[in-house]
């Protein structure tokens, strides 16, 4: 649900700016018809109407054609999805999209309403054209400025706001019977408003940058002088532009950082638990999955080859713990105590162990003891299928595997009130110096063909793990770069947008003697300071966004505790691509300057 939510969030701010884009277009394109219509007697509201409507049709017909391309991504996405849940489950067939008409009718809905907000704030220029300056062929047209101080002041509001709603416990909605899995809601509350915070402070970076390197430009570059004044001049346009940049790279860095740093967590959790040099699991494992046993028989077969030091058997099974699917694990506790550890979200992992050993207790995962509330000393009924049992929780210990929560026990504990001993895995820990890949191949001949078995290194468990959860996050790239490639339309729409309102300012700097080449370089240099002043701010804003991300949202959906781990170099090569996209966004925008038919621009009425 949360990937759900964010990939949402993400495809409607896409929506957003691309209609703000295509209706302030149609805007300036067609002053002077709105000129013409406001001298006939049409009034500014039917004018708002007007845009509406086709802000309106755009929508509609847009999601329309949406429909057909989001089902083909649809059932990409789910034979992706597919692919994670065997892995991870129970293995599955995916063939066909579900098409429920009402999910289709919401998503026409959202195309509609996305477009009609795109308009309202796009068109409001529309109602405010003065008839006698748009006829008139030597005004210039600029837009209008914005209050950037009142601006800036309503982004630090939001910004504290968003400080406030992370710090709030997570709403109660749920959809279980127990009434314990949280909506993250208000972690999404503040992920939307830190991106708005700095949205409203863009213009006020934006005159700053203009202040700071103003005096200087007039010795270094007159073409960068210009372009640094046409941005404050178009405050509204060019805040715009860099505010797309912005939300591209703080989504596209927010992610990175969270994905890298959940991978990060998984490795150390993986180097310290994941400890057994060999595995022995059974091969029905790629057909049935978790609910695939292996027969007793196949410990007492281990329990005489030479070269194995310790013997790990694992049972798992699902249980229900007030109301909610939970995983019972258990393991011989005395090896896992001699020859591995648990990490532990607080105290030693020997006694927790020793004590869960002596006394008949259990230990717990984090996500579990999140969602329940659950502390150490707590005790916990759980069914079997002797009756309700009561078991005091000696530990809670991090665990990555499920976000529904696992209890663990002692096998022996587990087989007084379950009477079960079908195993799942079988962990074998080798003495010191004996080549595994010889014992593996042993055991291969010995046991694999009768009990149907598969045995595999602590190498290749390592592997196959991370390899699952690059997997399940490979389509929140593909978002990314549709973020990204939004916030570069942004930019050269924002300089068409200009190069439109200023078709004079730029003939009469040709007839003074400007070259091509000169008012090709005022364009790049424009697009150089809106991508400098979109990128400071975005990487800001994803530093922050992956706080929220990684400790709120995270947190409070599945209760797992995560390190924050930023890859200064892979947002380094994000920030160099968002630089170079922009740059190359305005090649298009600055051929069009030597278009510009100078008579015509240069004609007075």
């Amino acid at each position: 649900m949360e990937a759900m939510a964010r990939r949402l969030f993400l495809a409607l701010l896409v929506a957003l700016f691309l209609m703000y884009y295509t209706m302030t277009m149609a805007v300036v394109r067609r002053r002077v018809e709105i000129g013409v219509l406001r001298c006939l007697g049409v009034s500014a509201n039917s004018i708002l109407w007007l845009f509406l409507g086709e802000a309106l049709f755009l929508g509609f017909f847009g999601a329309l054609a949406g429909v057909p391309t989001g089902l083909v991504l649809a059932q990409w996405t789910l034979r992706t999805m597919g692919q994670t849940v065997s892995a991870l489950y129970t293995p599955v067939i995916v063939r066909n999209v579900v098409i429920q008409p009402y999910i289709l009718m919401e998503g026409l809905a959202l195309g509609c309403i996305v477009s009609l907000v795109a308009g309202m704030v796009s068109v409001r220029d529309a109602t405010q054209v003065i008839p006698r300056e748009v006829l008139h062929k030597g005004s210039y047209e600029a837009s209008k400025g914005l209050s950037y101080r009142k601006t800036a002041l309503l982004g630090l509001f939001l910004l504290l706001l968003a400080l406030f709603f992370s710090q709030l416990r997570p709403s109660g909605l749920t959809n279980n019977p127990a009434g314990i899995a949280f909506n993250p809601i208000f972690g999404y509350a503040s992920a939307l408003l830190l991106l708005l915070g700095f949205s409203c402070l863009t213009p006020l970076a934006t005159v700053s940058l203009h202040s700071l390197i103003h005096l200087p430009l007039r010795w270094i570059s007159t073409e960068l002088r210009l372009a640094s004044h046409s941005l404050v001049s178009t405050l509204g346009r060019s805040s715009t532009a860099a505010i797309a940049i912005l939300i591209g790279l703080a989504m596209m860095g927010g992610m990175m950082i969270m994905i890298k740093s959940f991978r990060a967590t998984v490795e150390v959790w993986i180097n310290q638990t994941v400890s057994a040099d060999l595995f022995v699991i059974p091969a029905a494992r790629s057909v049935s999955g978790l609910e695939a046993r292996m027969s007793k028989e196949v410990l007492d077969e281990l329990r005489v080859v030479n070269g194995i030091l310790a013997i790990d058997p694992l049972q798992n099974h699902r249980i229900s713990l007030n109301g909610e699917q939970v995983m019972l694990s258990a393991r011989d506790l005395q090896v896992l105590k001699d020859h591995s550890r648990l990490l532990m979200v607080e105290g030693s992992a020997q006694k927790a162990v020793r004590q869960a050993i002596d006394h008949g207790q259990v230990l717990i995962s984090e996500p579990l003891a999140f969602r329940h509330g659950i502390k150490p000393g707590n005790r916990i009924d759980l069914s079997t299928p002797l009756g309700t049992v009561g078991l005091t929780v000696a530990g809670v210990f991090y665990d990555y595997t499920t976000d529904g929560g696992r209890v663990l026990m002692d096998r022996g504990l587990f087989s007084r009130y379950w009477q079960d001993d079908r195993i799942t895995t079988i962990g074998l820990y080798l003495q010191p110096g004996v080549n595994s890949e010889a014992i593996r191949q042993g055991l291969l001949q010995q046991l694999g063909k009768n009990h149907q078995l598969l045995i595999i290194s602590n190498r290749e468990l390592r592997a196959e793990i991370l390899n699952i959860f690059d997997q399940t996050f490979a389509i929140t790239y593909a978002l990314e770069v549709i973020a990204v490639l939004v916030a570069i339309l942004g930019v050269m729409n924002t300089l068409f947008t200009t190069i439109l309102e200023r078709k004079r300012e730029i003939a009469i700097l040709r007839v003074l003697g400007s070259t091509q080449a000169q008012m090709r370089k005022i364009i790049l240099y424009e697009a150089l300071l809106i991508s400098i002043i979109g990128i400071t701010l975005g990487l800001a804003a994803s530093l922050l966004l992956s706080q929220v991300l990684i400790h709120v949202i995270n947190k409070q959906s599945f209760g797992w505790t995560i390190l924050f781990y930023p890859s200064w170099l892979s947002l380094g090569q994000a920030i160099l691509s968002v630089l170079l996209a922009s740059l190359l966004s305005a090649y298009l925008p600055a051929r069009r300057t030597s278009k510009i038919r100078l008579t015509e621009a240069l004609q007075y009425e």
